[in-house]
Parts: structure tokens; sequence; C-alpha cells
């Protein structure tokens, strides 16, 4: 745990991020997409370039991208890891809660008791 305390320092602001244990989350709160894309890839080449360093790797077909948004039309967020595009998903699980992209948690209420 110790050899990744350092991965944050590779987020800055305007991206965000939370770590638990091997989990990480990186964020960015905005409402221009044409700035958000870029910021987050950046982000993701900065984090592919301290896993070259550090020997540590990160999974692409683990790795998942969602967008939390209120309009009806948008487009999906195009990310990659290390040249391998990050799946868009509508909901998310981190740490046992499942998102989804409206912010509901209709999904995740759905599931502990039973109305979906």
């Amino acid at each position: 745990l110790i050899a990744i305390n350092n991965i944050c320092k590779n987020i800055k602001f305007p991206v965000q991020s939370t770590r638990f244990v091997d989990d990480l989350n990186i964020f960015y709160r905005g409402k221009n997409l044409n700035s958000i894309q870029p910021a987050l890839q950046n982000r993701n080449n900065l984090l592919m370039e301290w896993s070259l360093k550090t020997g540590f790797t990160f999974s692409a077909p683990k790795s998942h991208c969602t967008l939390y948004i209120k309009f009806k039309k948008y487009n999906n967020l195009k990310l990659h890891l290390n040249n391998t595009p990050i799946s868009y998903t509508k909901t998310i699980k981190i740490l046992g809660i499942i998102f989804d992209n409206k912010n509901t948690l209709v999904h995740y209420l759905g599931r502990k008791w039973n109305f979906s």
C-alpha cells in the first residue's frame, strides 16, 4: 500500500481522485465535454507513465467511465489507457455502490431491496 501512495501526485486540479486500497477513481466536474475529455485523457497518460516507472499496471478491460449529466443529449467520453479504449457504461460500481449516470442510485437500491 505504501508503494502506491504517490499515485495521487500525478492527479492535479481540476481532475480529482479518490483511492481505496487498489481502487482508484479519477473525476472532473465541469460543463464542457471539450475540456473534460482532454483533461481526463492527459491524467490517464500521466498515470500510464507512473505505472511504467513503478511496475504497477492498470487494466483497460477492468476500467470504465461514465458521465453524470442532467442533459438528455450528450456524447460519450472516448478515453484510452495505453491506446486501449476504456468502455463507457451508464452504471459504475464503486466500493460496492452502483451509481447510474443520472445519479439516482436506482440500480443500487433496486438490488438491495429487489425493486428491479
